[in-house]
């Protein structure tokens, strides 16, 4: 994510979403759907306003932001998260 901070990597952390399908919008994964699956990957808990209006203008205005819960899966502290996913248009999840 040189987004953020091309020096210093972001920590990812494993986890996963679940209630979604994972869907394309042009050449990009997506969550969209209601299809109950659990879509396994990574997270980042921003750290600042900064980083988040950093994340937000790197993926524009074509995307929309949406909750999700995301669920670490590396046993470390904070199990669930309150996060944040891309919409786009014409997705059948609404934002």
């Amino acid at each position: 994510m040189d987004v953020i901070d091309p020096l210093d990597k972001p920590k990812m952390r494993k986890a996963k979403v679940i209630g979604y399908e994972l869907a394309k919008w042009g050449d990009y994964p997506t969550l969209d759907g209601e299809s109950g699956q659990e879509i396994p990957g990574y997270a980042y808990i921003v750290q600042s306003e900064e980083e988040a209006q950093k994340l937000a203008y790197y993926v524009t205005n074509a995307y929309k932001a949406a909750s999700c819960l995301i669920y670490f899966v590396d046993k470390k502290s904070l199990p669930k998260h309150k996060g944040r996913r891309s919409c786009m248009p014409g997705m059948q999840r609404p934002c």
